[in-house]
């Protein structure tokens, strides 16, 4: 199960573009609204999300992604998203962030001495916590961690998290089922 994250303040397209590509490679997504399960995005489109973290049991858990936008404030502040964060990663699993949202794992340790990339102006808080920024890429991964620039990326980003659990050749399905192209098709 791939868990999306939605908080009030959720950048749109990068949240519902992972959800779309995924489910399209026939991977099972979950929305995980918190704190409430219904959440209104950045641009005021209200989505009710799949579940709360109420009873949430993430036994089944293949992989995080945390969308950006303003409400990237509340996941670094909500327990049940940095508790599922750790675990995530304890685990060995994959994450996903994007925008602002790799600054939640630079704040929490996990992209020290490691290669990132996020939304411009958030640079100097990667860093900080220890982060290489690659300034310009649409999406960099470095181990379990892969990070993606902004919304402009999100198709780029859905599509490396496909290839991350599913292939690159799965991943290249789903690319030419929806018609993608982009001159950066090198995004590792």
């Amino acid at each position: 199960m791939v868990y999306v994250i939605l908080t009030d303040g959720f950048e749109d397209m990068e949240a519902v573009a992972p959800v779309d590509v995924l489910r399209r490679a026939g991977l099972p997504v979950t929305t995980v609204g918190t704190p409430a399960q219904t959440v209104l995005s950045s641009h005021g489109v209200r989505v009710t999300a799949d579940r709360t973290f109420d009873g949430l049991d993430a036994s089944d858990l293949e992989m995080l992604v945390l969308p950006g936008g303003p409400g990237v404030e509340t996941l670094r502040r909500a327990p049940e998203v940095l508790a599922l964060l750790r675990d995530t990663v304890r685990q060995g699993r994959p994450v996903g962030a994007i925008c602002a949202a790799p600054a939640v794992l630079a704040e929490q340790g996990f992209l020290d001495g490691r290669r990132a990339t996020c939304f411009p102006g958030y640079e100097e808080e990667l860093i900080r916590h220890g982060a290489h920024v690659e300034e310009g890429r649409a999406v960099v991964q470095d181990g379990p961690f892969v990070t993606a620039r902004a919304a402009g990326s999100a198709i780029a980003f859905a599509l490396h998290l496909t290839a991350v659990l599913r292939g690159q050749d799965e991943a290249e399905k789903v690319r030419a089922a929806i018609c993608y192209e982009t001159a950066d098709r090198g995004t590792r």
